[in-house]
């Protein structure tokens, strides 16, 4: 599974830069997540959840 997060903050908005900031993240992991679709901890994932305002985990993944 991969996460959508370029597609999520371009709903926004948002570039990566400013989504970095909101997530707490560095702008490395954001490249990577987009590129690579790497592995986020928990408390990414979360914040990704809440920030976007998913209302599922389908929101965020797709599947690959």
């Amino acid at each position: 599974m991969v996460i959508k997060l370029k597609q999520l903050r371009k709903r926004k908005g948002w570039t990566q830069p400013v989504t970095a900031m909101e997530l707490g993240v560095s702008l490395d992991t954001i490249k990577h997540i987009e590129t690579q679709g790497t592995f986020v901890s928990k408390r990414t994932l979360t914040q990704i959840y809440k920030i976007f305002e998913c209302k599922s985990f389908d929101e965020i993944f797709e599947a690959v």
